[in-house]
């Protein structure tokens, strides 16, 4: 359970830039102020160039062009240093037991008979970042199949993770914005909790932007845009 705990966490690096780690654990309601990250310092410390002529040690220009190439594909991937320890925190639990039809002419889909326990965590996803999620985790022995689930984009930024999972222990008007969400977008259901009752693993973050990792100064789409320039033009080299 822990090695595929690892690999689940590992993906979340590949999925969005995070805030920065440290040891207080305290929960912060939103990673965007003033439309830009709450990590923009660290990421400036970042940028030094390195490789711009004149400060490069490459002094001959076909050469110097060509690894300045490669810098740039390499920049579009540009990814937080991974944290020195997860920091690990399960926040609370709650067992569940989905009750769904299974078609007599197919084999069972898992062996839990729909029960699972969903998870509330809070761990370091990157040395700048500490972030909630929930892990949805079938009953039994295992090994089970496992899923990093992502939300959708939807221009509806109060609620990310949620959208995915049936939420628990939030405020009622979180509640109430999830299960409006469900029934308008996937026939009142949740995809987490449909997986997990099928025998999968399930982890789900809020991307950048969205829900517990959303703007001080409010969430619009405009603003959820020019934070996505901000990446573009800062991190991504590009005009």
């Amino acid at each position: 359970m822990s090695k595929l705990l690892l690999i689940l966490l590992c993906g979340l690096l590949l999925a969005a830039p995070l805030r920065a780690q440290s040891n207080d654990t305290t929960p912060i309601p939103h990673e965007i102020t003033h439309r830009m990250p709450l990590f923009y310092e660290q990421l400036k410390q970042q940028l030094t160039f390195p490789m711009a002529w004149g400060r490069s040690s490459t002094t001959e220009f076909s050469q110097w062009r060509t690894e300045g190439r490669q810098l740039l594909t390499d920049c579009l991937q540009l990814l937080p240093p991974p944290p020195t320890d997860w920091q690990l925190q399960i926040e609370a639990t709650e067992q569940r037991q989905a009750h769904f039809m299974q078609p007599a002419n197919r084999p069972a889909l898992s062996s839990t008979d729909g029960r699972y326990k969903a998870h509330r965590i809070r761990f370091n996803v990157s040395a700048w970042s500490r972030v909630p999620a929930y892990l949805l985790v079938p009953e039994g022995k295992g090994p089970f199949p496992a899923v990093l689930l992502l939300h959708d984009h939807g221009a509806h930024f109060t609620i990310g993770k949620e959208k995915m999972v049936r939420p628990f222990g939030v405020a009622p008007e979180v509640m109430q914005d999830a299960e409006e969400w469900a029934t308008r977008c996937y026939d009142g259901s949740y995809v987490g909790d449909s997986l997990a009752a099928r025998g999968y693993v399930v982890l789900s973050v809020d991307a950048l932007f969205w829900g517990d990792r959303g703007c001080a100064e409010g969430t619009t789409y405009d603003v959820q845009q020019e934070v996505i320039r901000f990446f573009d033009q800062k991190l991504g080299n590009r005009d």
